[in-house]
């Protein structure tokens, strides 16, 4: 299982969010993003990019369709 915190850029600002495969909505164990104190996913689609601290944690958020920098 995999649960990391992450920042998801919106509006020009950076927003703390979690990066999880323990959610219903992800597929195949690839993580999906859901922002802090929400219970919605944020699709690829619906995320600019996202802030990721671990290098392989950035590779799978990758594998899963998102921008990820690391950082």
């Amino acid at each position: 299982m995999v649960r990391i915190k992450v920042k998801i850029e919106q509006g020009g600002q950076f927003l703390p969010a979690i990066l999880t495969n323990e959610h219903p909505e992800s597929s195949y164990g690839l993580p999906v993003v859901v922002i802090d104190g929400e219970n919605r996913v944020r699709k690829p689609g619906e995320v600019y990019c996202l802030r990721v601290s671990d290098f392989q944690m950035a590779d799978l958020a990758r594998k899963a369709g998102y921008l990820a920098l690391k950082g």
